[in-house]
């Protein structure tokens, strides 16, 4: 039976292609080979009498394309030339494929899908060296047109929706560009929807399709947020500069800008939630003069910040104002707060005038001023016993003898703790005993001191 004159081509072209593959052959002899190689295989496509001819030629016209595209892509000569070589080199592959579903045996159709898979992932990896993003676009997009094999049609699709999202990406976190971030996500749903479409895919939300469209739509939400930061922060500028008088309006308008950003971000990007917080927290403080509802909103910003440790924001313009403005607010709190202690201070005094009057007169002497109290100002502590007479005879006179430090340090140790406010009930005995055993304290904690001291010198 005469040889078909596909085959014959097929033949010649299989001489060319082994021929190339000789060691030592130079670049120019094995690319003249391969382009002799691929001239043949299209002869021989062209002249394939059925699909077993056809099969059969395509596969070798693309395993001779995607050489030459491997070959030129090792020496640089050029994108196009490599992307016209692997692109040819896959779409041979799939009429291989296509036209071999009913006439070749599984081992051949695997060696196939397996040759194309991997033809396939060389063309997306030489996509990646094109920096600029459009162009890689139109180079990946007609490829889905080549292919009839939906599994490799998704994967191009993913790839397309995969270089639209990180360039979003880059543009919001390194530039602050949130439109282009949105229009680049945007650009993600046609790709995604066509993937999920021709997958078929039953663990859709597994599948890197559905990762994908989570992380599209979490990026559109923190863009979405830095937009409508943005927004409220060019409306506050007018209200503040360009108008003559603060325009009410314009300043419920800019705090639902800021709360905008707050919901879009929320959970989903915890460092543009706190700026969002943090710039309520500026205009409840600086525009409305709401210190308190100011101090919420600056709280929950630098508590979200303190949740995203390891991480720092201490060079950050937006963290150094909410610390610096939460550290204002503590010190305007902490001398209130002293402030109205002193009232209050004040008050109790006020009520022990004549009694505070009594103890600084006769606040001569230790054993004195100690005698004096327990007389005039019995301590209601349970342990304590009133002395007796001739107990209080024989503490007279031994403040002067500094042999006998060491029990006038325990009188006054003891008295102390009778008269501690902290073991003084306001419910049971008033507020007035409180404040007045309080004062006591501090005079007799004054003596005791003196004491010590007197005693070290010795």
């Amino acid at each position: 039976m005469a040889t078909s004159a596909s085959k014959t081509e097929r033949i010649k072209g299989n001489h060319f292609l082994e021929k190339s593959e000789n060691e030592g052959i130079g670049y120019a002899l094995k690319k003249g080979r391969l382009q002799d190689a691929i001239r043949c295989y299209n002869r021989a496509q062209n002249l394939a009498f059925n699909h077993d001819e056809l099969a059969s030629a395509s596969k070798n016209l693309a395993k001779a394309n995607w050489k030459l595209g491997q070959l030129f892509r090792e020496r640089n000569e050029g994108r196009v030339l490599v992307f016209f070589h692997l692109r040819e080199a896959i779409k041979a592959f799939d009429v291989s494929l296509t036209r071999g579903e009913d006439c070749k045996s599984e081992e051949w159709k695997a060696d196939i899908w397996q040759s194309l898979a991997l033809c396939i992932e060389g063309f997306l990896d030489a996509s990646d060296e094109i920096e600029d993003l459009d162009e890689r676009i139109k180079t990946l997009m007609p490829m889905i047109d080549i292919l009839h094999v939906n599994v490799f049609i998704v994967r191009l699709h993913l790839k397309i929706g995969n270089s639209y999202f990180h360039d979003g990406v880059n543009k919001i976190h390194a530039d602050g560009d949130f439109a282009r971030c949105l229009s680049r996500m945007r650009d993600c749903y046609y790709p995604i929807q066509e993937a999920k479409r021709l997958s078929g895919n039953s663990d859709y939300e597994d599948s890197e399709i559905s990762v994908l469209e989570k992380d599209v739509f979490y990026t559109t939400c923190t863009a979405e947020s830095v937009q409508a930061r943005y927004c409220g922060s060019e409306l506050l500028e007018t209200a503040l500069k360009e108008e003559e008088n603060l325009n009410m309006d314009i300043v419920w308008d800019v705090i639902d800008w800021y709360k905008r950003a707050v919901i879009l971000a929320r959970e989903l990007d915890l460092e543009q939630e706190a700026i969002a917080l943090g710039r309520l927290g500026h205009v409840y403080n600086k525009v409305l003069k709401l210190r308190q509802r100011s101090k919420t909103y600056y709280k929950k910003s630098f508590e979200l910040v303190e949740s995203m440790k390891p991480r720092t924001f201490f060079t950050q313009p937006w963290y150094q104002e909410i610390v610096s403005t939460l550290q204002e607010f503590q010190i305007e709190e902490r001398n209130y707060d002293e402030k109205e202690q002193q009232k209050e201070r004040e008050k109790r005094l006020e009520a022990i005038k004549e009694e505070m009057q009594n103890l600084q007169k006769n606040n001569t002497g230790k054993i004195a001023f100690l005698i004096y109290v327990y007389k005039s100002f019995p301590p209601t502590h349970p342990k304590w016993e009133k002395p007796t007479d001739e107990e209080i005879g024989s503490w007279k006179g031994i403040d002067s003898d500094s042999d006998k430090m060491e029990k006038v340090e325990a009188l006054f140790k003891k008295a102390i703790t009778y008269y501690h406010p902290d073991r003084i009930s306001v419910e049971e005995h008033g507020e007035k005993w409180k404040t007045l055993c309080e004062e006591i304290t501090k005079l007799l904690s004054a003596h005791y001191e003196t004491i010590k001291l007197k005693k070290q010198s010795v």
